[in-house]
């Protein structure tokens, strides 16, 4: 068997040693489970198991022949790991002050202390990922390009820059549907519907730009809502 390439699902990271592996001598794509699931369901396979989901993944890889990208680096694969881990930290952060409005007193200080912890941790990450930054020209370069657009700070750059790394490589078009915030039409005939955005295939992107979005449709639009109680918010 002399094979032209090979597809793996994403895993959460539990492909990246096979990964390493299998590229030193034959192209690897990872796909996005996702796409695969749901070719499998436009040919008519809806059960799953490991013999089906290795048949649907080599029948995808036929017919659809999926782009060979550039691998990331074992260099790249660190800064990745860093700002994963900042995403993280931020999204446990985020939960614990969310929880914190409706803990019973008892439990406040409790959860106080894991918030303090948190928030340490990803101070002294920032700080990390700053001192990474200083000494790649490149990462610097891409972060302060992002912010130099409206309504990008310093947390949504970060964001996209683990979880795009397509950014700088693809044009606005292929990453505006990367990422999940490109409409697509739906017209049929001389019908012409609504055009809708579908979500993309980095759903850690997809999270932070709707939620800067919709927060400055709200301050161009609505700019008393956001001076509004959470309950009037969702009202609206």
């Amino acid at each position: 068997m002399d094979p032209q390439g090979v597809i793996l699902e994403a895993t959460g990271g539990w492909e990246r040693k096979v990964v390493a592996v299998l590229k030193q001598d034959v192209p690897v794509i990872v796909m996005n489970p996702r796409r695969i699931r749901e070719f499998a369901k436009a040919t008519g396979k809806l059960a799953k198991t490991d013999g089906i989901d290795a048949e649907v993944i080599a029948q995808f890889g036929e017919k659809i022949e999926p782009e060979v990208r550039p691998l990331p680096s074992p260099e790249e694969e660190e800064k990745r790991s860093l700002l994963d881990r900042r995403r993280q930290l931020s999204d446990m952060l985020t939960q614990e002050r969310n929880r914190l409005e409706r803990m019973p007193r008892n439990m406040r200080k409790n959860l106080q202390r894991h918030i303090d912890f948190l928030e340490k941790e990803l101070k002294g990450l920032d700080q990390e990922i700053k001192q990474g930054m200083e000494m790649d020209p490149e990462w610097k370069a891409k972060n302060e390009c992002l912010q130099d657009v409206m309504g990008v700070g310093p947390n949504l750059s970060l964001a996209l820059l683990g979880a795009v790394p397509e950014l700088g490589h693809l044009n606005r078009k292929k990453i505006a549907a990367l990422v999940g915030v490109a409409l697509f039409n739906s017209d049929s005939g001389k019908h012409r519907g609504e055009r809708h955005i579908f979500w993309g295939t980095s759903p850690c992107a997809e999270c932070p730009l709707y939620g800067h979005s919709l927060r400055d449709a709200l301050q161009s639009h609505y700019p008393f809502v956001l001076s509004t109680s959470s309950e009037s918010r969702e009202e609206v």
